[in-house]
């Protein structure tokens, strides 16, 4: 007899997710989304946009430095701690941008890049050693609201002529929250069990789930930790095998299908496009209130619907692509088309929503663990990492190419760089990625 069905994965019900750890995940992807705000208003006004290239490249530099000490730091110290002295590093950061008006630059593009690559690392691994087997929302939830906390950032950039104070604020109470729900958990139990630790593995388990879902789901906690101890990286040769390579290829299809279109890189270079179009009724920041509202509105709406359903991958990975084209031609007909003043701002606002709104709510969360069943038990901490990073890199080329691009050529062939990207990603996504990925 099955006393609790929810801690099966292969049961069709979703296991119950503990308050305390929904909220981690929440503001954890608030966080990522605000210093990714940031990061747009900071170009916006920046002076030199050379300058500007520059810091997003420290930017991206920081959150690869920051993925690979958050991955070791947490395998040291564990999962809870490390993602709590990441909220302070965050407390830290925003406190010294408050006082020091200067220095927010600098420590925007390198604490702020480090911080969101501690937590692109650390709450995958959250949502799977915090939760019972089975759950497959909770990822992409998080996923999609990363979006909502831009959003608001470029909100409060574009309605505030000194933005900075307010919103670094703004990350510090995020912090605070966050470092606070974050202490309410107990360590990981599979990090305990891992270190030999079974009763305060077993009894944090109890904390997190209850005395009955502990006792079922705890041979998985067991499972996992013994998993942990005979992972190895991944060699040239393991791509021999033909499932590993299969899950390789398929894992490089999945990051061009969410990188390709461009979305971060259409965020970044939003301002110069609402600028390209504003009118006097119509200025540049209400042109950028317009696009983040509805980025804000198909983030709380992408999150509603995965916490009911959750559809097959394939089919959110081709619509969010063929959506991604339809808004870069309406970006490309907004800038370059003969059309009212009125009507170029219509296709342009469109177009961006289509191209950020459909890549965060349907592209991203889709592709998270999609290849994950094809991994062998000894290679998943090695394709955890690989993909982060190889995530946080595609997203960074994603940003400092339209950006280079706008910088040498102006807007125009920015756009049509991007009519193209998404193009070649359709293409990609069509005829190379497998129907059937994992559901």
């Amino acid at each position: 007899m099955v006393l609790n069905p929810h801690a099966l994965p292969w049961q069709h019900s979703e296991p119950p997710t503990p308050r305390s750890l929904a909220m981690v995940m929440l503001l954890g992807a608030l966080l990522i989304g605000a210093y990714q705000g940031l990061l747009i208003d900071a170009v916006a006004q920046m002076p030199s946009l050379t300058r500007a290239v520059i810091m997003v490249c420290s930017a991206v530099m920081g959150a690869v430095i920051g993925t690979g000490l958050g991955y070791r730091f947490s395998e040291w110290w564990g999962r809870r701690t490390v993602l709590m002295g990441s909220a302070m590093m965050s407390m830290v950061c925003a406190s010294l941008c408050l006082v020091i008006h200067h220095a927010t630059v600098l420590i925007a593009a390198w604490s702020g890049g480090a911080i969101v690559g501690v937590y692109v690392i650390l709450l995958p691994q959250f949502a799977h050693e915090f939760s019972l087997p089975g759950h497959r929302r909770l990822m992409p939830q998080t996923w999609a609201t990363v979006l909502a906390g831009t959003a608001g950032v470029i909100i409060i950039g574009a309605l505030l002529s000194q933005p900075f104070p307010f919103v670094w604020a703004l990350v510090l109470g995020l912090s605070i929250t966050h470092l606070v729900t974050v202490s309410t958990l107990p360590e990981s139990p599979v990090w305990l069990a891992h270190h030999d630790e079974v009763r305060r593995a077993y009894e944090a388990s109890c904390r997190l789930h209850g005395s009955l879902e502990a006792s079922v789901g705890f041979d998985w906690v067991m499972l996992d930790a013994d998993m942990h101890r005979s992972q190895s990286p991944l060699r040239v040769r393991d791509l021999r095998i033909y499932q590993i390579r299969h899950a390789f290829v398929t894992g490089c299809l999945l990051i061009c299908a969410q990188e390709f279109p461009l979305a971060r890189g259409v965020m970044v270079i939003s301002p110069f496009l609402a600028a390209e179009v504003a009118t006097r009724g119509f200025s540049t920041q209400a042109v950028l209130i317009a696009c983040a509202l509805l980025w804000l509105f198909f983030s709380l709406l992408g999150r509603a619907m995965l916490s009911r359903s959750n559809p097959k991958r394939y089919v959110r990975i081709v619509m969010g692509v063929c959506l991604g084209v339809l808004g870069a031609a309406l970006v490309v007909a907004g800038c370059v088309g003969q059309i009212g003043s009125t009507a170029r701002i219509v296709c342009v606002v469109l177009g961006l929503t289509f191209v950020v709104g459909t890549q965060s709510v349907l592209v991203f969360p889709a592709c998270q663990g999609a290849v994950d069943p094809g991994i062998p038990p000894w290679l998943v901490t090695a394709q955890r990492r690989w993909s982060a990073l190889g995530h946080l890199l595609s997203a960074g080329i994603s940003m400092v190419v339209p950006l280079v691009v706008t910088v040498m050529w102006g807007v125009i062939p920015a756009v049509w760089l991007l009519l193209g990207v998404s193009v070649i990603a359709w293409l990609i996504v069509i005829v190379f990625l497998p129907h059937k990925i994992s559901k």
